[in-house]
Formats: C-alpha cells, structure tokens, sequence
C-alpha cells in the first residue's frame, strides 16, 4: 500500500502544475477570444451609426429635392414665383452638400482603414 502512496505523491505535484497550466492557458484564451467579440461589437455599432447617419442625409435631400420640385412647379404654373423657390433651392444644397460631407467622411475613413 504504501507503494501506491508513493505513486499518487510522485503524480499530485504533476497533475497539480497540469492543471494550473492549463487554467493559465484557459484564461488567456477566454481573454482573446472576450477581446475580439468586444472588438467586434464595436465595429458593428460603428456600422449601424454610419448606415444611419447615410440615411438620415439621403431622406434630408429626398425632402429637399420634394420641396424643390414642388416650388418650382408652383412657380412655373402659377407666376410669379415667391421666395419660397429660392428657399427650397438652398435647402436642397445644403441637404446635398451634407449628404457629400458624410459620405466624403465615411470613404476617408474607410481608406485610413478605420472601416470594416
């Protein structure tokens, strides 16, 4: 018996620093793999809040471009035109060079190589 004793010493320290190591290891791995879903977290949440800032602008100049239609139409069947055409002339520039600028950002960005 005291054999046995002697072998299941000999093999605790073993087993022992087996089992550490591999809690060391498992760790490591859960923190890399922890890092890289939060990494990709971000990523998608920057994706979401461009798609949604693209398409905010492009219903901005859509409206725009609505209201420029219709104040010219106005103008043209029932003369003479207000400043109302001017008006929406301006809005529409505005919403189109807004549309330019975050989409001018989001290709700069991508280039950098700050995009997906």
């Amino acid at each position: 018996m005291s054999e046995i004793w002697r072998a299941a010493a000999g093999a605790v320290p073993g087993a022992l620093v087996s089992v550490i190591l591999s809690g060391v290891v498992l760790y490591y791995i859960r923190r890399y793999i922890d890092k890289k879903l939060v990494s990709a977290e971000e990523k998608q949440q920057k994706r979401q809040e461009t798609k949604r800032k693209r398409s905010e602008a492009e219903q901005r100049r859509r409206r725009a471009e609505g209201r420029l239609l219709f104040w010219m139409h106005h103008a043209i069947t029932k003369p003479p035109p207000n400043g109302e055409l001017e008006n929406a002339w301006e809005e529409f520039q505005n919403a189109e060079e807004a549309q330019k600028e975050i989409e001018r950002s989001i290709l700069a960005e991508y280039e950098t190589g700050g995009g997906a």
